[in-house]
């Protein structure tokens, strides 16, 4: 959980560190795959290393690993630090490795499925949470530094430091078995030393397991995708604020904590009523069910132009933070807001925009109105003041 929550707690916050760093969306786009990118490697070597030196030091040291990459975050200052920053914290998507194998090892072939299903569903919960709680985080950052968003952004990194350091004092207390750690079994003789090499040899020899890395590859990329892109995609297609965007980018990961303890029970009964081919039929028939979801869900805007296809069609779009510093409380309407034209340049503004941080100071508000027909050419940026009638 702690783990993911780092992971993705850059994308809730990547509309004010785009426009901060100066990041068009191609780059955002690369800056997104670079913290995946890692996580496939880092996931394929922690598995033999599991069976070398147990869970625990693995999670250990990768907790370690990520807490030191967390703290260098705020040092970031363009996009090839990011970049790099946000792969070397990708490292961390390998604890989902770790605690899968963990709970393997600690429950029974009855339970372990929802053992292994709800392990996995709080962890891909942090995706959620973090995309819920960054943009709150940032608020509160805001307000300690009177406003100023370059320092606000690398201050909320203190919380998902704060998290990890917390996090690798809980794994070192713990077990890598009920009955001991592995080098203290080994010492003993209760548990024979497995080299790592040979595990990985047999797993990469095997057709099945590279069946089920396809499989878990589009089922986690979708996931992964979400986590990344969501945040933003409320953000620019539709103009929203960043909590609210964020509100409902998480729904998709807070989703994990009841479909994967679901997904868990439904293998276990399938594996009681027909064995491992049981397991196997339920993981083909939820899978074919979430791709027909993923075509759905395509199909909602498949007549609308994607906010990454043309660079600033939706520049307008700046939601609560602004980085002009003469004018705080710079907003826009949503790109939905209508206005009635009457004469040639008089305009009745219809639309509202309920929060506006820092909009209390301003004394002008930057408001994108849609002033004629579809596209980016029926759209007007109108500069007015706060004391004009029915501004409210």
């Amino acid at each position: 959980f702690m783990a993911f929550v780092c992971w993705f707690s850059f994308a809730p916050l990547m509309p004010i560190v785009r426009v901060d760093l100066g990041l068009n969306l191609k780059q955002v786009a690369t800056v997104n795959i670079a913290s995946v990118f890692s996580t496939v490697f880092a996931r394929f070597i922690m598995g033999p290393l599991c069976e070398q030196l147990g869970p625990k030091r693995c999670q250990f040291m990768l907790l370690s690993w990520i807490s030191f990459m967390v703290f260098l975050a705020p040092t970031v200052s363009n996009v090839a630090s990011l970049a790099i920053v946000r792969c070397l914290i990708g490292f961390g998507g390998a604890t989902f490795v770790v605690t899968q194998y963990w709970s393997s090892m600690l429950f029974t072939k009855d339970i372990v499925g929802l053992a292994n299903a709800t392990t996995a569903g709080w962890g891909n919960l942090g995706g959620g949470v973090t995309q819920l709680v960054m943009p709150y985080v940032m608020l509160a950052a805001l307000a300690i530094t009177g406003y100023d968003i370059s320092a606000s952004w690398r201050l909320c990194f203190i919380v998902p430091l704060a998290m990890h350091v917390i996090s690798c004092i809980f794994t070192i207390t713990g077990k890598d078995l009920p009955d001991g750690n592995y080098r203290e079994l080994e010492s003993s003789g209760a548990k024979q030393k497995v080299k790592g090499g040979s595990v990985a040899a047999i797993g990469f020899s095997n057709i099945n397991a590279w069946i089920l890395v396809l499989t878990y590859g589009l089922c986690f990329g979708v996931e992964l995708t979400m986590n990344n892109r969501v945040v933003m995609y409320f953000y620019t297609y539709y103009g929203l604020s960043p909590q609210i965007s964020g509100l409902l980018g998480s729904c998709f990961g807070l989703m994990n904590i009841i479909a994967r303890s679901w997904g868990g029970l439904l293998s276990d009964y399938c594996n009681k009523m027909c064995d491992m081919r049981g397991r196997l039929w339920s993981m083909w028939v939820v899978q074919t069910l979430e791709g027909l979801m993923c075509v759905l869900m395509g199909l909602v805007t498949v007549n609308l132009p994607g906010p990454h296809e043309r660079e600033g069609d939706y520049s307008h779009v700046t939601g609560s933070y602004t980085t002009a510093a003469k004018i705080q409380g710079t907003f826009t309407m949503s790109r939905f807001a209508a206005s009635e034209e009457r004469g040639i340049t008089t305009y009745v503004v219809n639309g509202t925009k309920k929060w506006i941080t820092g909009g209390m100071h301003a004394d002008y508000f930057v408001t994108a109105v849609r002033t004629g027909g579809g596209g980016q050419g029926g759209i007007s940026v109108l500069l007015m003041e706060r004391e004009m009638d029915g501004l409210e």
